[in-house]
């Protein structure tokens, strides 16, 4: 439990914002009293905005003066942004994988793993678990003229239905032809 050192209530870890500066990774005031922090400080920002943006050139001064420091030395940044990737890694490419998943077929991470659990994380043609690149992650087929999510599939069978353009009867007549040609070379 810690303290909070502002409203002086006796809180969880969790009831505290990370702080990398602090010797205990923690800010010393809870997240409520931060909240309510910002919520007061809200108008008084806006009038300090309004004040400094009705005067001519403030803004571009302001944005030209932190391009040319980081134009004068760009390493620190440079170093910051590595470390922070390389801290939370998996977090940063969870995070682009749900971002990526919602900005193309508009569903959550959660409804894809769903789907996944559904097909017990088996593609839903040949029951492999395999993607283009051996990440194991299933490919998600949709049909390119409504946008409706089929299902899950691993890399060959969604490259295999893009080949056949979707189309079940190209599909049926490569089977045929598959059958065909198994049946004469068997005899």
């Amino acid at each position: 439990m810690l303290r909070c050192s502002h409203c002086h209530a006796q809180k969880d870890r969790h009831d505290f914002y990370a702080d990398r500066r602090k010797s205990d990774g923690i800010q010393s005031w809870c997240k409520e009293c931060v909240r309510q922090r910002q919520r007061d400080d809200r108008p008084a920002r806006r009038e300090w905005e309004q004040r400094h943006a009705s005067k001519p050139g403030v803004l571009e001064r302001q944005a030209a003066n932190a391009r040319a420091r980081r134009a004068r030395n760009p390493e620190p940044q440079r170093i910051k942004a590595r470390a922070r990737y390389a801290a939370n890694r998996r977090l940063h490419l969870e995070r682009s994988r749900a971002y990526s998943i919602q900005r193309r077929f508009g569903i959550s991470a959660d409804q894809y793993d769903t789907m996944l659990a559904a097909q017990h994380g088996k593609c839903a043609i040949c029951g492999g678990n395999r993607s283009i690149k051996d990440t194991f992650r299933l490919g998600i087929d949709h049909d390119h003229a409504t946008g409706r999510i089929r299902g899950l599939l691993c890399g060959n069978c969604n490259i295999g239905l893009g080949h056949f353009d979707d189309s079940p009867g190209l599909l049926e007549k490569a089977a045929d032809y598959l059958r065909s040609n198994r049946r004469e070379g068997a005899a």
